[in-house]
């Protein structure tokens, strides 16, 4: 009941159930295993045994194809490297949320909740050099383009104003650089 309160439900806000649950599921499959005073048979020792075989191989395909997938490189490693080696040292850039880790000894990294919390004119008279943009914060909007109409709006404006320099789609996440 107190978890069901929150607000906003994330999945690591069960966490605190998985012992109780752990605990029942390790209850019920004792209660299915045959005892010397019971009459069980070998199809329900048999069943207990499929059940635990299930319950296990979900988890570990979920963890094989994560494992895979993490061992792959994505937008956001090529896209680093890339800028590390291609853009000009000193160059001032604007990154927001969920982009790629540059490098702050070799450019002036400004980073922005979102880039388009400014019009685009802002950034050229502050002086940026580039803008890095990150699917999962402007991909967001998009999902939603009645509510989001203004956000993507602003985003296009960008997208539209600014020479684009380069951009990732490997291990399907996107990376902008303008």
């Amino acid at each position: 009941l107190f978890i069901s309160a929150f607000a906003v439900h994330f999945e690591r806000t069960a966490l605190p159930l998985l012992p109780l649950f752990a605990v029942l599921a390790a209850y019920w499959l004792v209660s299915l295993l045959p005892s010397r005073a019971s009459g069980y048979t070998g199809i329900q020792l048999n069943a207990a045994a499929a059940l635990l075989v299930v319950a296990l191989i979900f988890p570990l395909v979920g963890t094989v194809r994560d494992t895979v997938r993490l061992m792959q490189p994505d937008s956001l490693d090529t896209a680093r490297e890339w800028i590390e080696h291609n853009l000009p040292a000193g160059s001032r850039i604007g990154i927001e949320s969920y982009s790629p880790w540059i490098d702050p000894q070799k450019f002036v990294v400004q980073g922005f909740y979102k880039l388009n919390d400014h019009p685009a004119e802002w950034y050229v008279t502050e002086g940026y050099d580039y803008l890095v943009f990150s699917e999962t914060m402007f991909r967001r909007f998009y999902a939603d383009p009645v509510q989001f109409a203004s956000a993507i709006a602003r985003y296009e404006s960008f997208f539209s104003t600014f020479e684009e320099v380069q951009v990732f789609t490997d291990g399907g996440y996107e990376v902008r650089i303008y």
